[in-house]
């Protein structure tokens, strides 16, 4: 699978490669490279595992704009960032155990972007922009660091779940591949400047916040939680509250990603 991956991410570069340097003789054609770091959190879906916290990650990127006129532009490229924070949710371990568990997902993707540039007449030197569009990432490696610690417990069926209290553990690093979805569709908007130097060299730097769009997760469960952030059983009694009986409430889990993102670079 992780094979898969990387031959798909390659094949698209590629293709995309062929497809710029063809366009690249066209005097309406801009490339750029930039560095773009970004500040990344989780999105929950299922309404069960909650984002902790953001992390700070770091991705570059390839630009390609093609101009159709002096003010509109259609943007491109290959985007090469990481995504993923921690998120915290309740895992069933059998019928009598619930584990807290922690992940922190690191995520790599390679995307390939395609926005529409509205640009403003060159202001002393400077072109200001606004772009929407979408984008569709390539997962080409997946990770967690992983905390687990047993935190309900009940002494047999049929009995209540009770809080446990276990000791503080070590997290430990997962390949997550076979557990992330390959294509991570996204909504891209963002707002930026390009700064003229010589000819059409010119400094950029722009702000753009990217959000995935489907679920991100294959074949992941998580145990439903009250409103109150409690775990609940099947017939939707809160755990600790003596009437949760049963065994736990599992669902699928659903969430995603969206990061806001700054990239500085050179435009050529």
């Amino acid at each position: 699978m992780k094979q898969i991956r990387r031959l798909s991410a390659l094949w698209a570069v590629l293709l995309l490669g062929q497809t710029t340097g063809a366009l690249g003789q066209q005097k309406d054609v801009h490339l750029g490279l930039a560095l773009a770091p970004n500040l990344s959190h989780g999105i929950s879906r299922d309404y069960a595992h909650e984002p902790v916290s953001p992390a700070l990650r770091f991705g570059y990127k390839f630009i390609f704009d093609y101009k159709f006129t002096d003010t509109y532009a259609i943007g491109t490229g290959v985007n090469v960032f990481h995504a993923g924070a921690t998120i915290q949710h309740f895992a069933a371990v059998d019928t009598a155990t619930v584990n807290t568990v922690e992940w922190k997902v690191r995520n790599q993707y390679v995307e390939v972007p395609i926005t529409f540039k509205m640009r403003t007449k060159e202001i002393g030197y400077t072109t200001y922009y606004g772009q929407f569009g979408v984008g569709l990432g390539l997962n080409v490696r997946a990770e967690v660091d992983e905390s687990a610690s047993a935190s309900w417990g009940r002494a047999a069926q049929g009995e209540p779940w009770d809080l446990l209290v276990s000791e503080d553990v070590e997290p430990q690093r997962m390949n997550f591949d076979e557990s992330t979805r390959l294509f991570r569709p996204s909504l891209i908007v963002g707002l930026g400047a390009e700064r003229s130097l010589l000819g059409k060299t010119a400094i950029c730097a722009g702000l753009a916040y990217n959000m995935g769009l489907a679920n991100q997760f294959a074949d992941q469960t998580t145990v439903r939680t009250h409103s109150t952030g409690l775990p609940v059983d099947e017939s939707g009694a809160s755990f600790g509250t003596g009437t949760a009986t049963g065994a736990p409430f599992e669902q699928e889990m659903k969430g995603k990603t969206g990061f806001l993102e700054l990239s500085v670079g050179v435009m050529f």
